[in-house]
């Protein structure tokens, strides 16, 4: 595969697949044909790391440590895949979701690793920043203009929607152009701050309260780092976000809890008592082998509209639920290492894995590719690890 094309699948990538992102969250995009983007942004991400892997042997190849990287993630991949054919072995039946799902982590990392060379991340995420900033813009002008809703109201607040079909999402979409803004964009500081000071008020306009944190942290991480703190207290403000929560959740009224988490809580509480009570002790260690239960359908009536098809909003309760303790241990394992791979920029990693890890206690999906937050943030992660190996080798950068 020669550099030109691999170039080409990556910058017609940043440039198309937040367009699609944005135009299938709002009404714009027909219900009938939904499927068709799931094909679309899940084999645009598929070309994207095939590319990666035949053409970046030359980056892998300096950099040992970040191929090691590579390497894990296809063996955690790998070995989640034999345990659902094992899976589907015994039941009789194949389910193809769940193998295809398995190789989420490998895929992750591969994609991450396919854009993750400095000459050509900082325009591949330029490029995407730029995209996703012009079609939230145009598309929620053409959304509302279609008829659209500007807000809703949602668990008695007001959200704003600006065209979206859901405000969380919109939110997320915007969390990700403040991400790029903040560890990649190379621009003017007053710049830089304004659309910073932009992009939160529209996220407090949508009320989505995890997304509200996450950036109230970057923010505050990027403030601290700029007067030289160290790491220490990175953790520290680590330790107190995880004691806040854990009081928030358990001291306070039932009521209180479910405004704050928008129901999360009773969700999981449900899903768990409907599907854990059942499991096998086999089932405990490697995941469901039947059907899961989808948990929403059974708390309808606390918001007013019924979900058939299963969601948990728990990346982590999802993993044990599909790949057991198993799955679990070595996912988030996984997620240490992503974060250690080297000593340079290791405060940078640290927060991008911690805004991870945070957006998985309350949405489903982040370890595998069907999710443009998951993309970012791996991307940005691996990236953040090939530069601090670029520049601990103290190596020229390749130039192919």
């Amino acid at each position: 595969m020669t550099k030109v094309m691999h170039l080409f699948f990556i910058y017609t990538f940043a440039i198309v697949y937040p367009f699609i992102n944005v135009v299938i969250n709002t009404d714009i995009w027909p219900e009938n044909i939904q499927f068709i983007d799931q094909i679309i942004r899940h084999g645009a991400v598929l070309i994207v790391a095939m590319s990666g892997i035949v053409h970046h042997r030359l980056y892998l190849s300096e950099s040992p440590r970040l191929r090691q990287i590579i390497i894990v993630a296809l063996l955690i991949s790998l070995s989640l895949l034999c345990v659902e054919i094992l899976k589907s072995m015994v039941v009789g039946v194949v389910n193809y979701m769940r193998i295809y799902s398995s190789l989420g982590v490998f895929l992750l990392v591969a994609f991450g690793a396919a854009i993750s060379h400095p000459t050509v991340s900082k325009k591949f995420f330029s490029m995407l920043m730029l995209s996703f900033g012009v079609s939230l813009f145009v598309v929620s002008i053409v959304a509302l203009g279609d008829g659209s809703e500007l807000s809703t109201s949602v668990y008695g607040r007001e959200r704003y929607l600006f065209g979206y079909s859901h405000p969380g999402r919109l939110a997320q979409h915007l969390f990700i152009v403040a991400l790029v803004l903040l560890f990649v964009a190379d621009v003017r500081k007053s710049v830089k701050i304004f659309f910073i000071i932009v992009i939160s008020v529209l996220v407090i306009m949508t009320s989505t309260r995890l997304v509200e944190l996450m950036l109230a942290f970057l923010i505050f991480f990027k403030i601290l780092q700029k007067i030289r703190f160290g790491l220490f207290l990175y953790m520290c403000m680590a330790i107190i976000m995880v004691a806040f929560a854990g009081v928030a959740l358990f001291t306070v009224d039932d009521k209180v809890v479910y405004y704050a988490t928008s129901g999360r809580v009773s969700w999981w509480l449900t899903s768990i008592s409907l599907n854990v009570s059942d499991f096998t002790p086999i089932e405990y260690i490697l995941g469901s082998f039947g059907e899961l239960v989808a948990n929403l359908e059974h708390v309808a009536g606390d918001y007013g509209n019924r979900v058939t098809m299963f969601r948990i909003d728990n990346g982590y309760i999802e993993v044990f639920y599909l790949h057991g303790l198993f799955g679990l241990i070595v996912v988030l394992s996984y997620l240490f290492i992503l974060m250690g791979a080297s000593s340079l920029k290791l405060n940078d990693r640290f927060a991008l894995v911690a805004v991870f890890a945070f957006f998985s206690f309350s949405e489903s999906g982040l370890f595998t590719i069907g999710s443009a937050m998951s993309l970012i943030l791996v991307s940005l992660i691996i990236r953040k690890a090939y530069l601090g190996i670029r520049c601990i080798n103290r190596s020229p950068l390749p130039t192919g």
